[in-house]
């Protein structure tokens, strides 16, 4: 028998061939789907890998597509996104968009805004993708009638999603049955011309009359800022009796009282049936009156949020919170933030499925503020045996980690996949320290070690009584730390310090029962990677801190000085 040649360099050098049919197509597209969530950048660098990635990546690339941000790139460059989609020998990657996003506004300077919707682009692109389903707009677009037609007659009827109306835009003059959903921010008092001195038309009635021209309007979003004083000028709809509302699934409404005057229309003609999903603040004063008003009503709820800035709450707004979730029992997930409401009012509600209560750190350590014990644990898991995500605030306990409350909740809710507890710093200015003990690596490996030892320990317990019960599908324990910032109504002065001790400690049982838990640092992950990169923020002190809080915990701006001095640095 003659052997076979040994292969040729070339041959050695040449790729499998097979390699990527040893997957399906689909398959592949699974798993470029997952990566694309990681890295944004992920799918159009893949095009660039080979033909075959290109021709498999190009359609899940196309098949979202967000407008650049600068005017320029849309219209002067000759290979630009938009002169791309536009181009009649691009029809292969116009079939492959089914999402478009147009993005804020203040990207453009204003002469670019006009040219922009002199020149009706959007509606251009609208009119040229064949298999559009959804448009977002991130910025304030007149309703010209070319706008409006490139929808209405569009073969694929794409829905429309407006997210950032002010009030200011022309109204529609016919109506819009595109519309899906529509976010508004509106002043609360009557600007003037500069010129003339003639009042501008009313943003609510600017709304009011966007709002009632969307039949088929799902979700509404209201926002109401500024000065509360002669808020009554442009704060309330105006209404005849002949408006028909739309059947919205989802509102949420912040800054915005039903007023005397309008809640006979929203009582009896609002379709409260339909209504699922109801969000409410962060500014304060208004959310409790309006749950007061709405309690009875609102009984077809499946999610609710109910979030005040940090130091607003009082007496009278948990009262009425309490009363509200009292009134009916239908939600799966409950939001509650910096407010406190007790655990019989929220465990009323048995189909829970998630649950997040939390108050905003305020950096504060001699703060003492109400905490969950193992009795609120043990009665949540009597009555609600279907949560799958809780979300609490962690305390300590005679200066050590509360061991009973996280036993306790390792120990039960059978449903439950993910933990996510909020931990305190405390002072990380001046002359108070930090909060001890302090959450950094370690101490966060020895949280996770005694929960899961804790919860393994109860499930292999129980399944040795109950062998047919399933097993734990618990996947995962957040430790959080630091401020959200969108929780204040207003904070002054650097707040370097305070940002580097917000982090996020992900824990991951061990895949082999002798093995290590796994740790995740996200915020060191992200800007290590960013500094690999050359990103201009992430500098190599800005990396060396965000190490630091993970290995050392708090970080006291009289410690991050000694740290980032020339001679430690060095």
């Amino acid at each position: 028998m003659i052997a076979k040649p040994p292969p040729s360099k070339r041959q050695r050098r040449e790729p499998d061939k097979n390699a990527i049919t040893k997957l399906t197509g689909d398959e592949w597209l699974i798993i470029f789907d997952n990566l694309r969530e990681e890295d944004p950048w992920f799918l159009s660098r893949l095009c660039l890998v080979s033909r075959a990635f290109r021709t498999l990546a190009t359609p899940l690339l196309y098949r979202s597509v967000t407008l650049p941000r600068r005017l320029d790139d849309l219209t002067r460059k000759p290979d630009g996104l938009l002169r791309r989609l536009l181009a009649d020998s691009h029809s292969q990657l116009r079939a492959y968009v089914q999402e478009l996003t147009a993005p804020p506004a203040a990207s453009y300077s204003t002469g670019q805004c006009d040219d922009f919707e002199d020149r009706d682009y959007l509606a251009q692109v609208v009119e040229k993708l064949p298999n559009l389903r959804l448009v977002r707009v991130m910025h304030p677009l007149p309703f010209t009638d070319r706008y409006i037609r490139s929808f209405e007659n569009h073969p694929n009827k794409p829905k429309l999603h407006i997210l950032a109306f002010q009030g200011w835009e022309k109204a529609p003059s016919r109506p819009l049955n595109f519309v899906s959903t529509i976010k508004a921010s509106l002043l609360r008092e009557r600007q003037r011309l500069p010129t003339d001195g003639d009042a501008l038309p009313s943003m609510m009635l600017n709304f009011q009359k966007l709002f009632f021209s969307c039949p088929n309007l799902k979700s509404c979003s209201l926002t109401m800022f500024g000065p509360f004083e002669n808020s009554d000028a442009l704060a309330t709809f105006e209404m005849t009796g002949e408006e028909i509302f739309p059947r919205l699934e989802s509102l949420s409404l912040n800054g915005y009282f039903i007023r005397p005057n309008e809640w006979p229309h929203w009582r009896d003609r609002f379709s409260w049936s339909s209504l699922s999903s109801l969000e409410v603040g962060p500014q304060p004063d208004l959310a409790d009156r309006l749950l007061h008003r709405l309690k009875g009503h609102t009984t077809s709820l499946k999610k609710f949020k109910i979030t005040v800035w940090s130091g607003e709450d009082e007496a009278a707004a948990q009262e009425n919170l309490e009363a509200f979730l009292y009134s009916f029992d239908t939600l799966e997930t409950l939001e509650i933030t910096n407010y406190v409401c007790p655990v019989e009012a929220m465990a009323n509600h048995r189909n829970l499925v998630r649950l997040a209560v939390h108050l905003a750190e305020e950096w504060d350590s001699e703060e003492v503020i109400p905490s969950w014990n193992a009795s609120d644990i043990y009665y949540l898991d009597d009555n609600c045996p279907s949560l799958e995500v809780l979300e609490i605030d962690f305390e300590r306990q005679a200066g050590a980690w509360d061991s009973e409350l996280l036993i306790s909740i390792a120990k039960g809710f059978d449903c439950l996949r993910e933990l996510c507890l909020h931990v305190r710093v405390g002072s990380v200015r001046g002359e108070e320290p930090p909060l001890t003990p302090v959450l950094n690596y370690q101490s966060a490996q020895e949280i996770g070690s005694t929960f899961f030892k804790s919860r393994k320990h109860s499930f292999d317990d129980y399944r040795s009584r109950m062998p047919n019960q399933k097993h734990d599908e618990f996947e995962r324990l957040l430790l959080k730390t630091g401020v959200d910032w969108h929780l204040y109504n207003r904070f002054d002065g650097d707040q370097k310090v305070e940002e580097l001790n917000k982090n996020t400690f992900e824990l991951r049982k061990p895949t082999r029962n002798a093995g290590n838990l796994t740790l995740i640092h996200p915020e060191r992950e992200r800007i290590q990677a960013q500094n690999r990169q050359g990103y201009p923020g992430a500098t190599a002190e800005k990396t060396r801190n965000v190490i630091c809080a993970g290995e050392i915990g708090a970080l006291h701006e009289n410690y991050l000085g000694r740290i980032n001095s020339p001679t430690q640095a060095e």
